[in-house]
Formats: C-alpha cells, structure tokens, sequence
C-alpha cells in the first residue's frame, strides 16, 4: 500500500486563526507599550495635586505648627504623684506614702532613722541605668495609717537619694493583701 504524500504549506492551513487574532494581539500589545512608555506624574499623597510631593505639600505647611519632641512641661513633682500618695506615719512621724511598683522592698529615708532601728542585713540594689549596684543597709519600719499597725523591713537611702517619701515595695503590699491595699491606695485606670 502506497501512501499519498501531500504536500500543504501550514501557514495557509492556519491563516484563518491568525487572521482572527492578530488584530487582538496587535491591540493589547500597543496598550502595554503605551503603558510603559508613559511616566506617572507625581502626585502629593495628601492634597492629590501633581508636581509636589507630600513633603513640600503646601496645604500641610498652612496647616501643621510646630511639633514639640520630647517636650517637658513644668509641672512640679508633687503635682503628678500626688494622686498616689497617702498620709501614713512611718515610726511615728507623718510621711507621705507613696506604693511604688517598681521595688521589691520599702525604701526609707536616712533622716528620721536612728542606729538601732537597723538590722545589720544589707541589700544590693541597681537601677535601670546605674552600672553598678550599690548596697543599702534594711532598717525595721513601723508604718501606721488606714491599713493599721504593721512592721516591716525599709532599704535606707542615702540622704542625696531622699525624695521625702516612704517608698512602699511589692513584698509589704502582697502582705497586706488585696482588701487592705484598696483601702490605702484607690484603684487607678491608666490608658
């Protein structure tokens, strides 16, 4: 058996289909190379306007003063923990006292402390930017106010250190408890 061979050229078997599409690809292909030909205009991301960007947008000049960073105002120191701070005797004499998170123990002040109230027990203490930490000697503190009579252990500062205040730690205010630390310090919301 024999086979016919026949010769066809392809490219007029598929013209029709060529035909069809190439004035779609010719179209789509003129629309990207306009799109990429064209450079955006730029445009100020607050007032939309071209030719200026946001940072020299005069709308926001007109309209922004002056920003203040890390600006401090003049209050006094008393004016902004007093909310905080009760009246209490601390061995006999009234001293305000203030609940300070922050300290696991009390800390007193060296001015009203006699030699015998000390302990002998010192403890080491670093803040958040000393480098070192020092040692402050433990005294025996009688607090008295509205929590009644209570007698704990007081880290004693030096007189340069002293605010004026009887700082209240973590370990005196777990031991007075949840119902005896309402009736001292009010419960605050901070935002």
């Amino acid at each position: 058996m024999k086979r016919k061979t026949v010769s066809h050229d392809h490219r007029e078997k598929y013209s029709s289909f060529k035909e069809k599409n190439s004035a779609h690809v010719s179209v789509a292909t003129e629309e990207v190379d306009e799109g990429f030909e064209l450079k955006k205009e730029c445009k100020c991301y607050h007032c939309s306007s071209t030719g200026q960007f946001r940072s020299n947008c005069t709308q926001l000049k007109q309209s922004e003063g002056t920003a203040f960073v890390n600006w401090i105002i003049s209050a006094p120191y008393n004016d902004l923990i007093s909310p905080y701070t009760v009246i209490g005797e601390v061995i006999g004499f009234k001293e305000p006292v203030l609940r300070n998170t922050g300290t696991t123990v009390g800390i007193a002040s060296r001015n009203r402390r006699r030699p015998e109230m000390l302990t002998g027990e010192q403890i080491w203490v670093q803040q958040t930017f000393d480098e070192k930490p020092i040692y402050l000697p433990l005294a025996e503190v009688e607090l008295e106010g509205k929590i009644g009579k209570l007698k704990t252990k007081a880290a004693v500062v030096y007189n340069e250190a002293d605010k004026g205040k009887y700082l209240l730690g973590n370990c005196t205010a777990a031991f007075l408890g949840k119902d005896r630390k309402r009736l001292l310090f009010p419960k605050s919301y901070v935002l």
